[in-house]
């Protein structure tokens, strides 16, 4: 199918879900584990575990922190003593020495080198709209951001993504289910640019903003997905309690052919998906969606209701449908 005729959906762009990671900028701000503990006496509040897209799918093991202030002003940022010292010492000589080199080269980041002279002890990019999303919600769907096909993961807002991941402030077993299926990884992988041989990158304005989401699924459609999502990260603890390793290892056994739980887990969830959508046939699967993604688009243009990402209208007790389970640091 043809997906090329999409269009952006302003319903999944406000309020927005859907971020790239933070960027440091600098690798002054990142910590290993002894700096971080060392740091902790007095800006435990400031220092944050920092995941990657590698370790979102290896073995999950947190390797560095980073120190993030977020937006707060200098007199703010040094009551943290410790970080702002080390921040001090090792970020702005760097964030000084950008901007000479830039400057001397006549570089077009020279205005942004300057910029960030002026807040050099925040992170280049802070992401602050990510950062209010994370503060709401106890977790957060995440994925890397390149990658062959995207498994998502519930990982503790504790925890900061960095810029190879992709972040999506839901934290439902619904959502995940739906961002989980078949579905949503055909519409990733027809609308993505490649990065290196099979892998894609994801991009927030070509497959979220452009993604339509079931839009008259019933409270039975909703916890069916709910249920089979649950499923699927069940046998995924377990086969990699059984087999050590991590998620990259062990979705790559189904590629070999045999009966394997997580398939069937996987195709359970995309029968429920299909059913919350109306989809009769597996056929169907993308030109129901370039489809729906105008209806939508019409709808929202008429001024009607749609659905938009995250939990439907038809729940009205949200925390029914929000489990426990998350990486931790």
């Amino acid at each position: 199918a043809d997906v090329s005729g999409k269009v952006r959906l302003s319903c999944n762009l406000s309020p927005k879900r859907c971020f790239q990671g933070k960027i440091p900028g600098y690798e002054g701000f990142m910590l290993d584990r002894a700096t971080a503990n060392r740091l902790r006496v007095d800006s435990a509040e400031v220092l944050f575990p920092y995941l990657t897209g590698r370790e979102l799918l290896d073995t999950f093991q947190i390797e560095r922190w980073v120190i993030d202030f977020g937006n707060r002003g200098m007199v703010e940022a040094s009551a943290f003593k410790s970080a702002f010292a080390h921040c001090k010492q090792h970020v702005l000589p760097a964030v000084e020495q950008s901007l000479r080199d830039a400057e001397a080269s006549d570089s077009d980041m020279a205005s942004a080198r300057r910029e960030h002279l002026t807040r050099w002890w925040q992170l280049w990019n802070r992401r602050d709209e990510l950062s209010a999303s994370l503060k709401a919600i106890p977790r957060y769907i995440g994925c890397s951001r390149v990658t062959r096909r995207p498994v998502m993961v519930f990982i503790s807002s504790s925890i900061c993504p960095s810029d190879l991941v992709q972040v999506f402030a839901l934290d439902d077993d619904y959502s995940f289910g739906v961002l989980q299926s078949t579905l949503h990884f055909e519409w990733f992988r027809k609308s993505s640019r490649m990065k290196v041989e099979s892998d894609t990158r994801y991009s927030v304005r070509e497959v979220f903003e452009t993604f339509p989401w079931p839009q008259s699924p019933s409270l039975h459609h909703v916890k069916r997905v709910v249920t089979a999502s649950r499923l699927v990260r069940e046998v995924r603890e377990k086969a990699i309690a059984t087999t050590g390793g991590g998620l990259r290892d062990l979705y790559r056994t189904l590629e070999l052919p045999g009966k394997h739980p997580l398939r069937e887990a996987h195709e359970e969830l995309d029968d429920a998906v299909r059913e919350a959508y109306g989809i009769s046939s597996k056929a169907q699967d993308l030109t129901f969606l370039i489809a729906l993604n105008h209806t939508v688009n019409s709808a929202i243009a008429a001024g009607n209701t749609v659905q938009k990402p995250g939990l439907p209208t038809c729940v009205t007790l949200p925390d029914e449908f929000v489990s426990a389970d998350a990486y931790e640091a």
